[in-house]
């Protein structure tokens, strides 16, 4: 059944979303020589594509599933430098 959105209020105001979510890590892109890596902070996702462009303009994602880590973060990780490309995400939150 889909959260209201009163549940989705009283379940991010629970002192238990706050003990088991708080997340104080990295988020974003991190981009090295060594490679790239990803991460979202998106607790109440059930699934998060990440969708990587070589352009801002033109052209369709090459498009790539995060992993859920646990706290809410979602990530992913490659081998490949992708400094000065575009990404965004999908994500689906009760199979939306």
């Amino acid at each position: 059944m889909a959260k209201t959105p009163l549940a989705w209020k009283e379940w991010y105001e629970d002192p238990a979303f706050e003990a088991e979510y708080t997340y104080r890590g990295r988020l974003g892109a991190v981009c090295s020589e060594a490679g790239t890596s990803f991460a979202l902070w998106c607790p109440s996702a059930g699934s998060v594509t990440l969708n990587l462009y070589e352009d801002g303009r033109t052209g369709d994602p090459v498009q790539w599933p995060m992993r859920n880590r646990g706290r809410g973060v979602w990530a992913l990780e490659t081998k490949r430098n992708l400094d000065g490309f575009y990404y965004d995400y999908d994500v689906t939150i009760q199979g939306e």
